[in-house]
């Protein structure tokens, strides 16, 4: 496990499935709020991962195969994300860590073959949970 402190710009990667949903996940960077910063880069602190959202991202499942849309989110960090002792303005730094809980939200669902002349049967779930990671361009600067 890596204790690399999160930057701004840092990458934000989904894992693509997502339960029974396979989803064409898309990276996003992250923006830190920190009033510290290392090489420029403003550190990312407890709170900035909920500012991260990914629209557009198309998925299917088994039983609906053509695709739906919707928006990839962080759900929850890991506590091995969180600095135990480095903080900026009161709140502990994000570190890489292991694997974030991700949320893939719902807007167009995917869709069942129509059978006959019935329309196409919808997806009626809502989210589906899964898995990213931080990929982080600092390489230098750690924390516990």
């Amino acid at each position: 496990m890596s204790n690399f402190i999160i930057l701004t710009e840092d990458i934000v990667h989904f894992m693509p499935i997502f339960g029974e949903a396979i989803v064409t996940t898309q990276e996003g960077k992250i923006s830190g709020s920190g009033k510290s910063s290392v090489e420029e880069n403003k550190v990312c602190r407890d709170g900035d991962e909920k500012d991260i959202s990914i629209p557009n991202c198309t998925y299917m499942t088994k039983v609906y195969p053509l695709l739906g849309t919707g928006t990839l989110k962080i759900d929850s960090l890991e506590e091995n994300q969180k600095s135990k002792k480095m903080k900026d303005s009161g709140k502990p730094v994000l570190i890489k860590g292991r694997k974030f809980k991700a949320v893939f939200e719902v807007h167009n669902p995917a869709k069942a073959p129509p059978k006959g002349a019935a329309p196409p049967e919808l997806d009626q779930t809502k989210k589906y949970s899964g898995k990213g990671i931080f990929i982080s361009s600092n390489i230098k600067w750690e924390t516990k």
